[in-house]
């Protein structure tokens, strides 16, 4: 299986994979639905999410391991910002 390649599928942006560059389809979350009243909590959590896991980042689990994988080759490395 290959993965693609850095921005291969577009030039990135808002709304689209950090690796691949394709534009990040919509998920549709319903949250915690309370089983007693489902349809009160559909209308009060449901929401939009943006990627096949509803990161934000990546249109899928290859294009976040290859964007790890790079990050880590490069000598990067996430660093805590809080104080």
């Amino acid at each position: 299986m290959s993965f693609p390649r850095f921005l291969e599928r577009g030039k990135g942006g808002a709304g689209c994979c950090l690796w691949c560059g394709a534009k990040l389809a919509k998920r549709f979350d319903l949250g915690h639905v309370d089983p007693a009243n489902p349809v009160s909590g559909f209308r009060k959590l449901a929401t939009f999410k943006l990627g096949r896991y509803g990161d934000g980042f990546f249109c899928g689990l290859g294009c976040g391991y290859k964007f790890g994988v790079r990050l880590a080759q490069l000598g990067g490395r996430l660093r805590d910002v809080r104080s």
